[in-house]
C-alpha cells in the first residue's frame, strides 16, 4: 500500500511467530492517511473496490496447471496410461476420486496392484483419520518405496484387520512382484519407523490407537523401530526456548560468550530433537538407497511426527537425501516436492488447489 512499508525483523519474541520474525509497519504519511484509505476499502460500497481485487498481485503462472499427479507418478516410475494397470507391482488408484475413501489424501493413490479398491476401504477403516498406507516416492534405481499411513487403531483388545494386514504384506512384495532384483530378496518385508516414543505409543492405544508391533508377522514386517520425536509443537517451544537463552547472554566477552552458548547447546532439548530427526531420517534414506529394505513411516495421525522425516512440504530430510529431482528449479517455484504433493493435513487445499500444497499422505 502507499502509505506504510512492511520492514521484517530478525529479533522478535518466538511467541509472535513460527519461524522468530515479525513485520514492523512504518506509515510514510501518518496513521490519518492510512486510516482513511483502509477504511474506504473495508467498506467498499462495490465489490471492484474491495482490497482483494484493488491490490491484487499478477500472477503469471496457473497454479492448477502446475502439478498434475499422473505426470509426476510416472515420473516416479508408475504406468499411469491406465488407472487399473499394474506397474512392476504397484497401480495408481481412484477409490479416492471423491475424497470419500480419506479426505486428507489426493485423488490418486499409489497401491500394490495385487490388491483391490475394497481391501483399500476396509485398511483406511482400520487407521486412524482413514489414512491407509500409501506410497509416497520411489527409488529410481532399485525400486524401494517410502510409504506413509496413520496409527492402526489395535486399541486394549488388539483389535485385528484382514485388509490392512493384507495391503501391508502385498507392498512388502510388490517389488519382487515388478521384477527389481536387489536386497529385497534376502531381507522380505517392510520395516517401519513409528516416529512416537514407546510411551505416547502406549498412551494411545488406551485411547483405542496403538502399532503394528503386536502382528509383525502377519504385516510381514521384517523391523519395527521408534524414533522417539516429540510433536511440532514442543519442537518449536524448546527452539524458541534456546533462542531466548542464546539472546539473553549478558557478556562482552566474546570466549566467555562462547563457552556458555556451547554450554546451553549441549544442555538444550532442541539438540536432542534434532540428532534424532535427522538420524532417523539418515536411517531411512539408507534403506532406501541401498534397496534393503521398503519403508512405512507413520506416527498418531501422521500429520504430526511424520512429516518431520518424510512429508509435509518434503522437507523430508529422507527424501531431500535421496531425489535430486526436488533440487530443480520446480522445486523452487512449487515449494513442495511433487512426490508428495496432494497428502498434507489440510484437507480443504487438496480439493481446491494444486500449487504449492504439501505432501501426499
Amino acid at each position: 500500500m502507499p502509505f506504510c512499508s512492511l520492514i521484517a525483523t530478525p529479533h522478535a519474541p518466538p511467541k509472535n511467530s513460527a519461524d522468530f520474525r515479525k513485520v514492523l509497519v512504518a506509515f510514510r504519511d501518518g496513521y490519518p492517511n492510512f486510516a482513511k484509505q483502509a477504511a474506504a476499502l473495508a467498506f467498499a460500497s462495490e465489490p471492484s473496490k474491495w482490497f482483494a481485487h484493488e491490490y491484487r498481485a499478477p500472477y503469471h503462472l496457473d497454479g492448477w496447471t502446475v502439478f498434475d499427479a499422473r505426470t509426476e507418478y510416472a515420473r516416479l516410475g508408475f504406468d499411469t496410461a491406465d488407472a487399473a494397470k499394474p506397474s512392476g507391482g504397484w497401480r495408481i488408484s481412484e477409490a479416492n476420486a471423491r475424497y470419500t475413501l480419506c479426505d486428507s489424501y489426493p485423488r490418486l493413490l499409489v497401491v500394490p496392484s495385487s490388491v483391490g479398491d475394497d481391501v483399500l476401504r476396509g485398511s483406511a477403516l482400520f487407521r486412524s483419520r482413514r489414512r491407509l498406507p500409501v506410497v509416497t516416492w520411489r527409488h529410481p534405481r532399485n525400486g524401494c518405496v517410502l510409504m506413509r499411513s496413520s496409527q492402526p487403531l489395535v486399541g486394549l483388545l488388539g483389535r485385528m484387520n484382514d485388509d490392512d494386514e493384507l495391503l501391508l504384506r502385498a507392498a512388502a512384495q510388490a517389488n519382487l512382484l515388478g521384477g527389481v532384483k536387489n536386497a529385497l530378496e534376502s531381507t522380505p518385508g517392510l520395516r517401519v519407523f513409528d516416529c512416537r516414543s514407546e510411551k505416547s505409543a502406549a498412551l494411545q492405544r488406551l485411547v483405542g490407537g496403538g502399532s503394528e508391533k503386536l502382528r509383525l508377522e502377519q504385516y510381514s514386517i521384517s523391523e519395527y523401530n521408534m524414533l522417539r520425536l516429540c510433536n511440532a509443537k514442543y519442537q518449536r517451544e524448546v527452539l524458541a526456548e534456546l533462542r531466548v537463552s542464546l539472546e539473553n547472554l549478558s557478556t562482552s566477552d566474546k570466549t566467555l560468550r562462547h563457552i556458555r552458548q556451547l554450554a546451553l547447546l549441549n544442555k538444550c532439548r532442541w539438540c536432542t530433537q534434532l540428532f534424532r530427526m535427522l538420524s532417523g531420517a539418515c536411517d531411512v534414506a539408507m534403506l532406501l538407497e541401498k534397496g534393503t529394505a521398503s519403508v512405512l513411516i507413520h506416527c498418531s495421525d501422521g500429520l504430526n511426527r511424520t512429516p518431520q522425516i518424510a512429508g509435509d512440504e518434503f522437507v523430508s530430510y529422507t527424501c531431500i537425501s535421496l531425489a535430486h529431482y526436488l533440487n530443480t528449479h520446480f522445486l523452487a517455484q512449487c515449494a513442495s516436492p511433487p512426490p508428495a504433493i496432494g497428502i498434507g493435513p489440510n484437507p480443504d487445499v487438496n480439493k481446491t488447489c494444486k500449487f504449492c500444497v504439501s505432501a501426499p499422505i
